[in-house]
């Protein structure tokens, strides 16, 4: 009986529209219709991503190999040679103090 009104509960705060019989169904499956699920992606993906940049790939056509938008793709990869520059940095910091 707690599941009808779960379900009821969940088509009424939808953020978009759902009918009882979809809320169910996501009752069923353990998510809700706003759920969002991030895309996870190792550094070895980001590597490929910027290999294919570098190749002449656009931001738009890696973004569809991932399953990302177009920013979302740009994103990733500049933060990701970000980081390298800072641990490349890092490095030779360390490298030159002797530590």
């Amino acid at each position: 009986m707690i599941e009808n009104w779960y379900a009821f509960a969940l088509a009424l705060m939808s953020p978009r529209f759902v009918t009882v019989e979809t809320s169910f169904e996501h009752l069923a499956q353990g998510s809700h219709p706003g759920h969002r699920q991030f895309n996870v992606l190792t550094d070895s993906d980001i590597q490929d991503m910027t290999n294919m940049r570098n190749g002449g790939m656009t931001w738009k056509a890696i973004g569809l190999v991932y399953g990302l938008s177009m920013d979302a793709a740009r994103r990733r990869i500049l933060r990701f040679a970000e980081s390298r520059e800072r641990f490349m940095c890092d490095e030779m910091q360390t490298l030159q103090t002797g530590t």
